[in-house]
């Protein structure tokens, strides 16, 4: 297969893993969040925190998994990372609350899933270091991609209802996911050499 296909085909992997992965994880997460009592808050969120980072370590890693020999490392970064970028994100919340009004809603979602992902991005930032010496800017594009896909999943999940919130919220996931997908696959894309790439097949 050309070159070109396997870059093709290997992005397309990473951004369809990300939909799916996304789309799962925010439907669990919202049904644990829909039904949790106000003093078991901060415990679910704790939960929902690690659903997410094994989620999205677990396909990352196995997407990754031909650039070095033990990916299960990139997954454990993710996991311990995603709780410690959450509360990050909401003490972000907490902070721009004041300042910025409703109508400046998806704007402070931005900040949240900015703060997630250059908190995750820096536990995962040494393993790409290692092995991809160009990879210095992973931390800023972690965090764009996640408060982008952040903001326009909240802007997707809060249109006129025509699904239920659970569909709304897995749909709003899938679409935060993609466009996480489509800015961090690209980035690694232009630091990951041609020939690790051809390397890197899904299917295999």
């Amino acid at each position: 297969m050309p070159r070109t296909m396997h870059r093709l085909l290997w992005l397309g992997w990473w951004i369809l893993a990300h939909t799916v992965t996304f789309a799962i994880a925010t439907a669990i997460d919202f049904s644990i969040m829909e039904n949790a009592d106000l003093d078991q808050l901060l415990w679910m969120l704790f939960v929902v925190s690690i659903i997410n980072g094994c989620c999205t370590g677990s396909v990352e890693a196995w997407l990754l998994r031909r650039l070095w020999r033990n990916p299960g490392w990139w997954l454990v970064a993710t996991v311990l990372a995603t709780p410690a970028g959450i509360a990050l994100g909401v003490v972000v919340l907490v902070v721009l609350t004041p300042t910025i009004g409703p109508a400046l809603q998806i704007s402070k979602v931005f900040f949240f899933g900015l703060a997630i992902g250059a908190v995750v991005g820096t536990a995962q930032y040494p393993f790409l270091r290692r092995h991809l010496r160009p990879a210095v800017a992973w931390i800023a594009i972690a965090g764009i991609g996640r408060g982008s896909g952040w903001a326009a999943g909240l802007s997707l999940a809060m249109s006129p209802n025509f699904a239920s919130e659970v569909t709304l919220a897995a749909l709003g996931g899938a679409l935060g996911g993609a466009i996480y997908g489509a800015i961090t696959g690209s980035y690694l894309q232009l630091i990951i050499p041609i020939k690790k790439q051809t390397a890197i097949d899904p299917q295999q």
